[in-house]
């Protein structure tokens, strides 16, 4: 017969006494024998190695991205890894200005254009159906004056994609494909992808990680990336293999988007339009901005930083070499900035258009 519900009790009771005296001793012995500043950074420095996530292999990042050439080394030694597999550009969104972007005819159009990757973009229809489109409205592209997600999958499928766009007389007809559709077709054509996890949705990340599990070949072939740091480390949580490059521009937070030029001089068109919400944005963008250049490598095992062209810099490069990251410029649509990170920096760009 089992001991009785009351010896029981009394067991468990002594137990808990014990262990909450053994750990108050404990606790007494840190703190007498270590300075209290220094207990702190030991916590945190547990913690952050218990979080932290290993990039993936070497061969796992060339299978995607191709050999990295240093502009820093012999011109022999960069002639040698050239003959290698190495991506030097990837057509964002397909080459949107080539053809209807993040459209089947676009990676279709840029595989026949001896491009090797292809950049697209995911979101969700109102019935969970994952596609790519960009734009949070069907607007721009379609004329019609609706959200990507008020939208259901079956009355996406009629719209024409391609009514606004400059070559609308060649791809007439053209229709949001499926994520599912896209990833097969590029897998057939052997094209890189770089799939795009544009807003923070937990179901466009679990639509994404099912086509790793449905298409296994997919991840020697593909690159997540995001602007959002959180969503890069549920990826390789999940996918610990998988290739991931956090994108980054200035003023992501406070801005709506960024521009270089004279008259601009930078990020514009505020997010938050209340004084204060702007002030703690931009306060936001300054701890981002240290955390991208010191310790999100490190935390996420990132393998790539996609950075705006505008502000990447030959110190920038070499910075993120040292750390064994990749530099990818975007957006890159002039031939002479393709020439420039190219030849000059030796770094991947997205571009809109394959057209010299």
């Amino acid at each position: 017969m089992g001991p009785s519900l009351k010896v029981v009790l009394l067991s468990c009771a002594a137990g808990s006494w014990y262990l909450y005296g053994g750990l108050l001793i404990l606790l007494d012995v840190l703190l007498s024998s270590l300075p209290l500043p220094l207990i702190f950074p030991m916590l945190l420095t547990l913690l952050v190695y218990g979080i932290r996530l290993q990039p993936p292999p070497d061969y796992m990042v060339e299978s995607v991205l191709g050999k990295d050439l240093d502009p820093e080394a012999d011109e022999d030694e960069n002639d040698e890894t050239s003959q290698q597999f190495y991506l030097d550009k990837v057509a964002h969104r397909g080459a949107g200005y080539d053809a209807p972007e993040n459209s089947i005819s676009a990676f279709q159009l840029a595989h026949e254009n001896g491009c090797m990757a292809v950049e697209f973009d995911v979101a969700l229809t109102v019935d969970g159906i994952p596609v790519l489109f960009h734009d949070k409205s069907l607007l721009r592209m379609c004329e019609v004056d609706k959200k990507i997600n008020d939208i259901t999958w079956e009355e996406l499928s009629i719209l024409d994609i391609s009514t606004t766009h400059p070559l609308s007389r060649n791809y007439a007809g053209e229709q949001v494909p499926k994520l599912e559709e896209a990833i097969e077709e590029c897998l057939k054509l052997d094209l890189r992808v770089f799939i795009d996890l544009k807003d923070n949705d937990t179901r466009v990340l679990i639509a994404v990680l099912n086509m790793f599990e449905k298409y296994p070949d997919l991840q020697a072939r593909a690159v997540i990336t995001s602007f959002y740091p959180n969503l890069i480390f549920w990826v390789r949580r999940a996918v610990p293999g998988v290739v991931c490059a956090l994108s980054w521009r200035p003023g992501l937070i406070a801005f709506e988007d960024y521009t270089y030029s004279r008259s601009v001089g930078g990020p514009y068109r505020r997010r938050y339009p209340v004084f204060w919400q702007h002030a703690v944005a931009v306060v936001a963008d300054v701890i981002h901005r240290w955390c991208l250049f010191n310790i999100y490598d490190f935390l996420l095992g990132i393998s790539a930083v996609i950075v705006h062209k505008d502000c990447l810099s030959p110190d920038q490069v070499r910075h993120w070499r040292k750390r064994g990251i990749r530099a990818i410029a975007w957006p890159v649509n002039l031939a002479c900035e393709k020439e420039y990170f190219s030849r000059a920096l030796h770094v991947t760009y997205l571009t809109d258009t394959l057209r010299e």
